[in-house]
């Protein structure tokens, strides 16, 4: 029956289950490709459309960490493109419940995620991972979108500011306040770092003359989906 429920901005799971001691996800298949493939022949997105995208993603990760999940991947090839042209959150192979008592447990001192991607605790310890690490993944996929370059393995303090130099500034400021290595001083929820970005939008819109952006409409019904589809 589930799989006649698609939240928004999380790909739909078809069935789950377990064979010879591995778990496995059947999801909706998606044939527009991710976003990765919009970056093309080297060339960055226009900024609007990069923010547009991780506004999406944080959409669908707000969902996932208010049912007490941590995606501890996220980068440009596990964000799926609809047929409209937005951004779903999908491949949750290495997800893990933040109270560690259900399945995707990992180790302590076991690192997970993606080089470039991962925030810096996942790096000796992904079981401390918090909604935070997915927030440090969505703002290196920014950065990558921006620029058209894999983000550099060192963390925010030390990003390479020429690379961003061709950014607005308040883009530059994004992407370092929801990288900074502590966890405890980063942008924590994807719900903040979705306003901070719709504030950019917003203030590069007005400042090219555009109106600001509508609110969101309330979204119901996402939390209990993927609760229901995860935990059983």
């Amino acid at each position: 029956p589930m799989s006649q429920v698609h939240p928004p901005r999380v790909v739909r799971v078809l069935d789950t289950g377990r064979d010879e001691g591995f778990y496995w996800i059947a999801m909706q298949l998606y044939s527009q490709g991710t976003v990765t493939d919009l970056v093309r022949g080297g060339q960055p997105l226009p900024v609007d459309r990069a923010l547009e995208l991780m506004e999406h993603a944080l959409e669908g990760l707000g969902a996932v960490h208010r049912a007490g999940f941590v995606h501890r991947d996220v980068k440009p090839h596990n964000l799926f493109l609809d047929d409209d042209g937005g951004a779903v959150v999908g491949d949750f192979g290495v997800a893990r419940h933040l109270n560690s008592k259900l399945w995707f447990r990992t180790q302590t001192g076991q690192g997970i995620g993606t080089m470039g991607y991962r925030a810096p605790e996942q790096d000796h310890d992904a079981r401390s991972a918090g909604p935070a690490a997915d927030v440090y993944g969505v703002a290196a996929t920014l950065y990558y979108l921006v620029t058209a370059k894999r983000p550099p393995l060192l963390y925010a303090a030390d990003t390479n500011p020429k690379v961003l130099a061709s950014v607005p500034e308040v883009l530059r400021e994004l992407v370092h306040d929801a990288t900074v290595h502590d966890p405890a001083d980063r942008i924590g929820s994807a719900e903040e770092a979705w306003q901070r970005i719709r504030d950019v939008r917003n203030g590069l819109r007005i400042a090219r003359g555009e109106p600001a952006l509508p609110p969101p409409r309330a979204r119901e019904g996402v939390v209990s989906w993927f609760r229901r589809v995860f935990t059983g």
